[in-house]
């Protein structure tokens, strides 16, 4: 640069982290974005730009997107979203795939919005799925419009598998007085869901509402699961629960991280990660969620173990954080609430529980972590890694708190 000096100055050297550029290529496909491109510092970890946000599509239908590739030909290396830390430029191909035949080896594929909506259109208009498979193969988000339940009511119940593959889909429901509110309303018949996130925002007046599902019947199943939500219900009597409104099959491995009210009624059952436990089984799940203002019905864990005439539900190896809990205990009734099968946890003891879970529980071990504002490479980063590369990236389907990290550095450099 060009300065004149009217005294003596000392200029000091300024230094900034080398960048390095990811193109994302379309493969075959096209992107509705004018630029496929991201650019990342070294050292840094940030989350790849999802499928979504670029505006990826194939225009053969019957091709679905299932992840990203080093190569043009090859397999999937980096999953939708993943967390990277390259150490190069680098060019990622989409790698595209047909539509499975809905077998547990071959599964039905969904990789945007509209073909999730589809899902729900068709059990809700009489096709349940039993015993089909389907899987998620992209980050999904959309609040500009309302969320209509996959399931949307007990006589129209989602009865197949749906495995979430680590992926993360973000909603909104507001002001519906559908009696079964989550992204799944009911499942029945052998329903299950597993692997999956879930962000939403969930209000009106449903009486059995959940982050993953309204309604969790005796044979179905929520496995491996994590939702982060803020949930509420008008109604005078009403189940509310970060995963599961009301389960009467069997919730694990999962974690529930937000805020859940019940305005004050001391009818609505309330509880972390169920809010009505009828003779179901809650099993090692984790609760990090400010839950509603009365006594009765307020758990966090369970709001309720048992009601009327039906067998007492069973809560096993479920934790939740001491310093969220306000008073109430890990399963609440109208008495005011009892710690069995919960364990109040400090801290520390909630960040060494999560470490302690295998990989096969990666969703549920990475979001309490999340929730702790716990990140590294020895929480967030190796813990959740799926596939490994020599560039530097990091596959893994987590990463909130990485992320959460480099922007706040980001931001600080902006001020300097």
């Amino acid at each position: 640069a060009t300065y004149t000096a009217t005294d003596d100055v000392t200029l000091y050297a300024v230094w900034g982290f080398e960048k390095y550029t990811i193109t994302f290529d379309a493969n075959g496909g096209t992107f509705t974005t004018d630029d496929p491109t991201m650019t990342v510092q070294s050292g840094i970890t940030m989350t790849l730009t999802t499928a979504q946000t670029l505006g990826l599509s194939h225009k053969d239908q019957e091709m679905f997107f299932t992840g990203w590739s080093r190569t043009q030909n090859g397999g999937v290396n980096f999953v939708d979203g993943a967390n990277c830390t390259p150490e190069k430029d680098m060019t990622l191909y989409a790698v595209w795939s047909k539509n499975g035949d809905g077998s547990e080896g071959d599964p039905f594929l969904i990789d945007n919005w509209s073909r999730l909506k589809k899902l729900a259109a068709e059990v809700n208009g009489g096709n349940f799925y039993t015993n089909t498979h389907f899987r998620l193969t992209a980050e999904l988000r959309n609040i500009d419009e309302d969320w209509t339940p996959i399931g949307q009511s007990y006589s129209r119940s989602f009865n197949g598998i749906f495995n979430g593959d680590g992926h993360r889909v973000t909603y909104k429901i507001s002001n519906s007085t559908d009696t079964y509110q989550g992204l799944f309303g009911c499942l029945d018949t052998g329903g299950t869901i597993k692997n999956l996130y879930v962000y939403a925002t969930i209000s009106g007046g449903g009486m059995y509402c959940g982050g993953i599902a309204g309604w969790v019947s005796t044979s179905c199943a929520i496995k491996n699961c994590s939702s982060l939500v803020t949930l509420s219900s008008t109604v005078t009597e009403g189940f509310l629960g970060g995963i599961a409104g009301c389960n009467t099959g069997v919730t694990e491995y999962c974690t529930a991280q937000g805020n859940i009210t019940n305005g004050g009624n001391e009818n609505i059952h309330v509880g972390g990660i169920v809010g009505l436990n009828q003779s179901g089984t809650v099993s090692r799940c984790s609760g990090l969620v400010w839950v509603g203002s009365t006594r009765n019905y307020v758990g966090m864990v369970v709001g309720d173990n048992k009601e009327d005439t039906y067998a007492v539900g069973t809560v096993v190896d479920c934790n939740y954080l001491a310093d969220m809990a306000g008073g109430h205990k890990g399963v609440g009734n109208g008495d005011g609430g009892t710690d069995a099968g919960t364990g109040s946890l400090s801290l520390d003891e909630m960040k060494a529980y999560a470490l302690g879970l295998g990989d096969e529980f990666a969703v549920c071990r990475e979001d309490i972590l999340s929730g702790l504002s716990y990140g590294g490479d020895d929480g967030l980063g190796e813990a959740g890694e799926r596939n490994s590369s020599s560039n530097g990236c990091n596959a893994g389907p987590g990463g909130v708190c990485g992320a959460m990290l480099a922007l706040l550095v980001i931001r600080k450099e902006k001020r300097s």
